[in-house]
């Protein structure tokens, strides 16, 4: 009988676009695209995935299945 431990995996995506505005500095533009983003555009997708990130985060407490867990 094989005991099998139980883990915490932990799974990232990162999404990331560039968004061009007319603005009187950079510090403006961020801050137009910070207010856009928050009100709910422009809406990140699939398109825009850049990176997945797969890690173990933990190997939790106990064992499960066959040992009884």
């Amino acid at each position: 009988m094989v005991c099998k431990m139980r883990f915490a995996i932990q799974i990232t995506e990162t999404l990331q676009r560039v968004i061009e505005v007319e603005a009187s500095s950079a510090e403006d533009a961020e801050m137009i695209v910070r207010r856009r983003y928050y009100s709910g555009e422009p809406i990140l997708d699939a398109s825009d995935h850049v990176e997945t990130e797969i890690a173990p985060v933990a190997q939790c407490d106990g064992v499960r299945d066959e040992c009884g867990f």
